[in-house]
């Protein structure tokens, strides 16, 4: 194209060139006969222009076809490059038309899609360093977790409901789990906050190969138009580091998949999640998909813990004094790379806060403890100002105050404006020190009071739920699940979880008539089904059991797990699906 392009340029002077030669050719002989002929009274003559024209014609012809032909040549050059201008224009246009939609797509997202061999540390909330300890402070003013880049040990993990049994089986390697990422089964790695979980997760997804890495922010819902947009064509690993962070959020996580397949892309999520109540509030987040989207990822692990030889051996790759009998000091990795950055923080605490952020603290770790979330501003004042929790009058949650606890990284930033996230490494030991003299679980029945008066009917549904689960007193259960109740009648969730604590206390016709509300309220929830209908067997009571559990029979795909547990009850009770049909 190049040759055309200089073509193009002398169209113009071709042009000139050819009008001056015709003047030259023509009027120039025929002009000097016209001032002549005039001179000497004589008229303009046509006879010595063309006596000059057959005197030179030999070259006069051949010039001139030249330049016609040139010139020919140099417009077709011409508007062939308009052509293609245009053409280039359109499409300048049409990139930057896609260039806009592409970033406006991606604003909806945490991070860009990126291929999984460019992930960073920092894409998850890393700050990467050397062992150096002059980037202690800056570190934890961003709020970032530390990264020693040449420390890392592979982990192995076993499934969740074995973990803490010697010899559990299987045992994935982290090139295993990326296997079961690339060939489409979602794994999800549950455990305390230190447990290392998110640097797992890193080395397993910067590893699936030609997969584009996305985590879908908190409050943005990504449209099908998004998705075609950005990964038609490709397959994705949805990247979710901790998923309790989607607790009440906009977004629906289990609409996000299914537009996924929709539009027909390939997809896998790779998640964390911290066990305890915070796994709690995960498996009974109703409102946003959640707990369907948690259910349906087929595999769930545990980090197997670290030997003392591998704890030993990650002390001395970040530098660390390590002595072979402090290894039960240091349950987990966090514990060790994060002893220095707990340290700071644990002083920070004593003497840098005020009383009013100290106590903001120690009510966040109270509502931890109890697996009430979110954390928002709401119930927070409401403990602060309870004059059996710590009485502060007037107590605002503001902005000096959220933002001192910010920058000292006790806090991150929020996934809603009534949200206070917690970093929940800090909350979790004696960093954030509770009352003096007591624990949080003594405070239960003033939290329980606290929420009562607040009207809370979801707090008091995780409250009864942690007493069930973590405490296993089901009487106070019972009693948070019938506060929540005389607040909102309708709480299906806590109608249920009390049939289950009514049946543990031996009060079967009461757990009935609590299932039995249930199931009016949601009348094809295999669980609520299953649970009955198993109670009912358990009562000898069969032609009821049978109702129950064929209509959950019925309805198990939306629980595929249930779908063998159910198999065998009916193998067990003597009633067999065919009876069901």
């Amino acid at each position: 194209m190049g040759w055309l392009e200089g073509i193009r340029r002398i169209y113009k002077p071709l042009r000139w060139l050819l009008v001056g030669f015709l003047l030259l050719l023509v009027a120039v002989p025929l002009l000097q006969q016209c001032v002549l002929g005039a001179l000497q009274g004589k008229s303009c003559k046509w006879q010595p222009t063309w006596s000059f024209f057959t005197a030179n014609y030999l070259w006069i012809v051949p010039l001139l076809l030249l330049l016609v032909l040139l010139l020919i040549i140099s417009r077709r050059a011409k508007l062939h490059y308009e052509v293609r201008q245009r053409k280039e224009e359109h499409l300048r246009q049409e990139h930057e038309h896609q260039e806009g939609r592409f970033r406006q797509a991606r604003e909806r997202f945490n991070f860009d899609p990126l291929p999984a061999n460019k992930l960073q540390p920092e894409d998850l909330g890393f700050h990467v360093l050397e062992s150096s300890k002059s980037e202690l402070e800056e570190t934890l003013a961003q709020n970032q977790r530390p990264f020693h880049e040449h420390s890392y040990i592979p982990r192995k993990a076993v499934p969740y409901h074995l973990r803490g049994k010697e010899y559990a089986q299987p045992q994935y390697t982290e090139d295993e789990l990326v296997k079961l990422l690339q060939d489409g089964k979602g794994i999800i790695l549950q455990g305390p906050p230190t447990d290392g979980k998110s640097r797992t997760l890193y080395e397993i997804a910067r590893n699936t190969g030609d997969y584009l890495i996305v985590s879908p922010k908190v409050g943005e819902v990504p449209t099908e138009e998004d998705i075609d947009l950005l990964f038609n064509g490709h397959k994705v690993v949805l990247l979710l580091d901790n998923l309790t962070n989607y607790v009440g959020a906009e977004l629906n996580l289990e609409e996000v998949g299914k537009s996924l397949t929709r539009q027909q892309v390939s997809w896998v999520v790779a998640s964390t999640c911290r066990d305890g109540p915070e796994l709690e509030s995960v498996r009974n987040a109703e409102t946003n998909g959640l707990k369907n989207f948690y259910e349906n990822i087929p595999t769930k692990l545990k980090l197997q813990q670290f030997s003392a030889e591998e704890k030993g051996r990650l002390a001395h790759n970040i530098g660390k004094r390590w002595e072979p009998g402090q290894s039960d000091s240091y349950p987990t990795p966090g514990s060790i790379t994060m002893e220095e950055y707990k340290r700071y923080m644990r002083e920070r605490f004593e003497r840098d806060l005020s009383g009013q952020q100290q106590d903001t603290l120690r009510a966040l770790k109270l509502l931890s403890r109890a697996g009430i979330l979110p954390l928002t501003h709401r119930r927070i004042k409401a403990l602060l100002e309870d004059e059996h929790l710590f009485g502060w009058r007037d107590f605002h949650l503001r902005r000096d105050c959220l933002d001192k606890l910010r920058e000292y990284a006790f806090i991150g930033r929020p996934p809603a404006p009534e949200v206070v996230q917690p970093e929940p490494a800090y909350l979790a030991d004696d960093v954030v020190t509770y009352v003096e003299g007591t624990e949080p679980e003594q405070d239960f029945d003033a939290l329980m009071d606290v929420l009562e008066e607040l009207k809370d009917d979801a707090g008091l549904f995780y409250l009864g739920h942690t007493y069930h689960t973590s405490l296993e007193n089901e009487q106070k259960a019972l009693e948070a699940y019938d506060v929540a109740l005389e607040i909102r009648p309708n709480n299906v969730d806590a109608l249920f979880n009390r049939g289950s604590v009514l049946d543990i206390l031996g009060r079967h016709e009461e757990a009935i008539e609590s299932y039995d509300a249930a199931l009016e309220i949601r009348s094809d929830y295999v669980e609520f089904l299953v649970n009955k209908g198993f109670l009912l067997l358990r009562l000898d009571r069969k032609n009821e059991a049978m109702k129950s559990l064929c209509r959950a029979w019925h309805q198990r795909e939306r629980l595929p797990d249930k779908g063998n547990l159910l198999a065998n009850i009916f193998t067990t009770s003597g009633i067999t699906p065919e009876e069901c049909a």
